[in-house]
């Protein structure tokens, strides 16, 4: 099995990432997004508290659990324990390197990342590809 990914616009890898969980089109959940913050665009609330607001309300209309909250991202951006391997099934994972933050999902063991999502990889092939970037986190979507 393999993720089906759209290509994001800037900023937008958290979209993407719960587009691919939820299994929903990108444009839909970037219109939910937008319209649930009030913005024009995704990139016109970076890393705010609305942007957290609006991830966390898009995960309960969607029942996702493999997408992070803005206390479970913090917390793991303060530990940097990098993750050694990813997990069979599916979810997300978060990188910090010089340039900020980013969240692929994952499925059994492989990366999609939303920037280049026709090369999947594993936990190794994407630092050895990306070296300044640090794995932070994963979380794991729950099978309810």
């Amino acid at each position: 099995m393999s993720l089906v990914i759209e290509t994001p616009q800037d900023d937008e890898c958290m979209l993407a990432t719960i587009a691919v969980l939820a299994d929903v089109p990108l444009s839909v959940i970037r219109q939910r997004a937008c319209e649930f913050a009030k913005v024009p665009n995704w990139s016109a609330i970076p890393n705010t508290f609305m942007y957290w607001l609006t991830v966390n309300k898009l995960c309960i209309d969607f029942n996702l659990t493999g997408i992070p909250t803005i206390e479970e991202w913090r917390k793991k951006v303060s530990l940097r324990r990098q993750p050694r391997q990813i997990p069979s099934g599916k979810g997300s994972i978060g990188f910090c390197d010089a340039r900020g933050a980013h969240i692929c999902p994952f499925e059994d063991g492989l990366i999609y990342d939303p920037n280049d999502p026709s090369h999947p990889r594993t936990l190794k092939q994407y630092l050895k590809r990306n070296p300044f970037a640090e794995a932070i986190g994963i979380w794991v979507e729950k099978v309810i």
